[in-house]
């Protein structure tokens, strides 16, 4: 949980709910169809939906050394 949704729950206020790994989202991809699915997965996920997910570079880079 983010510093900002412990906050949220300290003062009553509702936290948003955590964004969705993408990682564990494109792992599976990555490893059943090959890295040019899981970029157009990417992608997919990136143009329609990007606040669901956490798409920051540590979470990229977590993906990458996982592979």
């Amino acid at each position: 949980m983010s510093a900002q949704g412990i906050g949220d729950i300290l003062y009553g206020r509702e936290p948003q709910p955590p964004k969705r790994s993408v990682g564990r989202v494109l792992n599976p991809i990555i490893r059943e169809k090959g890295n040019d699915a899981a970029v157009a997965q990417y992608r997919e996920i990136k143009a329609e939906n990007a606040t669901d997910y956490d798409l920051d570079d540590e979470e990229l880079h977590r993906l990458g050394y996982s592979c």
